[in-house]
């Protein structure tokens, strides 16, 4: 069964279900640590469907960006992967507002992209905090012991 991790909002939802890690028994830390699901980006009148590879690394920094903006409620929680399929900003206002912007979009020579801006509040994030901090405990960093030696 997949993990969830929703980013909700007025009208608008961003759900990425990550199912598996996509080459897990690789030695290679950069290419262990990838994980494959499902991005679903639906808006008021637009949406898409698309599969996804995200590395455990932008989880965890998108967590850990989140989590300081929902204690000061300021701040921008971003989202960059590797491969730019889903970029997303985060901007709390401090007073609870949060403005929701990015985009996903296809690979290739030929991409096609969904921009989006949507409003959201700390209510809703708090429960993207605890869906990425559950996706973290179930997919947790593989092979960091290798990466540690690698780059010394």
């Amino acid at each position: 069964m997949a993990d969830l991790i929703e980013i909700r909002g007025d009208g608008a939802n961003i759900a990425l279900e990550i199912a598996k890690f996509e080459r897990r028994n690789s030695t290679n830390v950069d290419d262990a640590n990838w994980l494959v699901g499902q991005l679903t980006v639906t808006l008021k009148y637009f949406s898409c469907q698309m599969p996804i590879s995200l590395g455990v690394f932008d989880l965890a920094q998108l967590q850990s960006e989140l989590q300081s903006c929902l204690k000061v409620l300021g701040g921008t929680a971003r989202l960059r992967p590797l491969e730019p399929v889903l970029q997303l900003d985060l901007a709390f206002d401090g007073r609870g507002h949060v403005t929701v912007a990015g985009f996903a979009q296809t690979l290739g020579p030929r991409k096609t992209t969904l921009s989006f801006s949507f409003d959201s509040d700390q209510s809703y994030l708090t429960e993207t905090d605890r869906q990425l901090r559950r996706v973290g405990l179930n997919f947790p960093i593989q092979n960091q012991f290798r990466r540690a030696v690698t780059e010394e």
